[in-house]
């Protein structure tokens, strides 16, 4: 983030608050297309069709790294709710993971539900994969009885740990620097939100399988600036969970 263009944007994928370097808060934040939605997705000859499921038997799924969603969701479930997901890391991607998964290499993993859409469509369309749970703030609308996150906290604290992780408003959203005057960030705002109601657009981007939700610049905001509140134990306590805090 310190080397971008003042005047340009920076796409965010994903806004990991208990590592970042930088504070988002001060950021300007123009709005995003949708909400991301990371799911823990198996073959579905696995056996292992439910948390609860999972809980029991052993799945195998890949991670890119322990810092990245990939290798902290199922490390996550593991250490909340008890699940055994055998977590192997070093993956350079997630078409290489796919793969692996294909081959039989790997059972799973927990990436963008969109990926599968992009790259697998089959492969959902035959039934050969099974979503376990969805990390977003609402179910997708492909993803109707699959359940969120949050709806396997069992204490108040546990959901509201499981929320704060469910950061997909910020996973599709631009900012652009601090730096940047308000009058050319307001511009560029407007017409981003005027580019994402445009039929023209929406229609292209129906076509290639995404779905174009529109989140306004100060609603991204409000939910980055409620987030950089978070009291450190808060913070520490979902890097115990994620196993960040241990040694590799």
């Amino acid at each position: 983030m310190a080397i971008a263009p003042n005047a340009g944007i920076t796409k965010r994928v994903v806004l990991r608050l208990i590592k970042a370097k930088y504070n988002p808060g001060k950021m300007q934040w123009l709005g995003g297309w949708g909400e991301g939605t990371n799911t823990l997705t198996l073959r579905t000859d696995t056996g292992v069709k439910s948390i609860k499921d999972a809980k029991s038997k052993q799945a195998v799924v890949g991670a890119i790294g322990r810092t990245n969603n990939t290798f902290m969701l199922p490390s996550l479930l593991n250490n909340a709710l008890g699940t055994k997901f055998k977590i192997i890391t070093g993956y350079r991607g997630g078409s290489p993971i796919r793969k692996a998964i294909e081959s039989g290499e790997l059972h799973g993993w927990a990436g963008q539900w969109l990926g599968w859409k992009l790259r697998k469509a089959d492969w959902i369309r035959d039934g050969k994969i099974v979503t376990l749970v969805q990390m977003a703030t609402k179910r997708h609308p492909d993803l109707p009885n699959v359940p969120l996150l949050t709806d396997f906290a069992t204490t108040p604290e546990q959901r509201d740990l499981f929320s704060f992780v469910q950061t997909g408003v910020s996973d599709k959203a631009f900012v652009v620097a601090p730096r940047v005057p308000s009058d050319r960030a307001n511009a560029l705002a407007k017409a981003y939100m005027d580019t994402l109601h445009d039929k023209k657009f929406l229609a292209a981007m129906t076509k290639r399988s995404y779905i174009v939700d529109p989140v306004p610049g100060a609603k991204v905001q409000a939910f980055v600036n409620e987030l950089m509140r978070t009291p450190k134990a808060k913070i520490e306590k979902l890097r115990d969970l994620m196993g960040l805090n241990r040694k590799k």
